[in-house]
């Protein structure tokens, strides 16, 4: 099992975004700032099967300051023979 987490920041000059056009298209929808998460657990109830799961967030920040959130949540079975 693991926890995981990343960000990466990046600073912009203002003249990138003063020459921003049209909302989110262009300069103005460059990443500014992107966060990253991880956590999943496995269990092995017999020798022979795993069973996981999986959650995962991401953030997004564009030099415009438009944000958003993505979470997914995945799972895994696995049988060996």
């Amino acid at each position: 099992s693991t926890i995981d987490f990343s960000i990466n920041h990046s600073d912009v000059p203002g003249s990138v975004t003063q020459a921003a056009t049209g909302g989110s298209t262009g300069a103005a929808a460059s990443n500014k700032e992107l966060s990253l998460s991880h956590a999943n657990l496995i269990w092995s109830p017999v020798a022979f099967v795993d069973i996981g799961v999986e959650g995962a967030w991401g953030h997004r920040v564009v030099v415009s300051n438009v944000k958003g959130d993505a979470w997914t949540l995945q799972s895994s079975l696995k049988f060996r023979f």
